[in-house]
């Protein structure tokens, strides 16, 4: 039986052409399934509900993925608002927040990946740059009409558990963000940046979480970026926690 990853999903508005009015909709892009199916796991979609319903989900679970979307509340670390700030859903900051408690809880690991390492950071205790044009010189990050090919790169820490998974220490990525981590929490540890100082990937030194800014879902046909997908399934297809499911 393949390990069952849950992966997070984006609340959505869509305006029913049968009903004629706006219907909520829980949305994921198609690559992050195809990405953990691909690396032999079987894909179930989360969509937001109460924080209180993560422990009962997270039971059935061999391995969570926090996908990407719209910034996290600057509230949750101290912040006010940035006027650049976009789709802010305070519902699935909370549930996504409940998730890795539960997930940290039972020991299952955690790909996170661009909004999934931010809010990853944030549930513990780092906070974020809110808009990175104020923060780096203009340098780009959010390059929409590169998703699925390198925009820049990123240097991995040697000797870490990122760079073993990758097997590299340098790696092309693609960029799809406005926002990046700033302080980092104290339970990461900042194991990848760009040439500029931006912090691109993280890790957690003894539980088996990883966390990056790009999007490797879209570019897993470049190496080696499905490695991260392979990494999580043959983490999760462990026998400890499946055992306890």
């Amino acid at each position: 039986m393949p390990p069952l990853v849950g992966i997070t999903s984006s609340p959505a508005l869509r305006r029913s052409p049968v009903l004629e009015v706006d219907r909520s909709l829980t949305t994921l892009d198609r690559a992050y399934v195809d990405a953990v199916t691909d690396a032999e796991g079987a894909a179930i979609i989360l969509p937001v509900q109460s924080p209180g319903n993560a422990a009962v989900s997270v039971e059935h679970l061999d391995a969570l993925v926090l996908s990407g979307g719209g910034d996290v509340a600057p509230e949750r670390y101290g912040a006010t608002r940035h006027e650049a700030l976009g789709g802010v859903d305070e519902a699935r900051d909370a549930w996504e927040v409940a998730l890795i408690a539960q997930a940290r809880r039972r020991g299952i690991p955690i790909l996170a990946i661009c909004r999934g390492v931010q809010i990853l950071n944030v549930a513990l205790g780092g906070t974020l740059i809110q808009h990175l044009p104020e923060h780096d010189d203009g340098n780009p990050h959010l390059v929409p009409g590169a998703f699925d090919g390198p925009s820049h790169h990123v240097r991995i820490t040697p000797g870490t558990k990122m760079a073993d998974v990758l097997d590299t220490e340098t790696i092309d990525v693609n960029t799809l963000h406005h926002q990046a981590i700033d302080r980092c929490a104290d339970d990461l540890a900042v194991v990848g940046c760009d040439e500029h100082g931006i912090i691109e990937a993280v890790e957690h030194p003894t539980q088996p979480i990883l966390g990056v800014q790009w999007h490797p879902e879209l570019i897993t046909h470049v190496d080696p970026h499905h490695r991260l997908f392979s990494w999580l399934v043959q983490q999760a297809g462990g026998d400890d926690h499946r055992s306890a499911r």
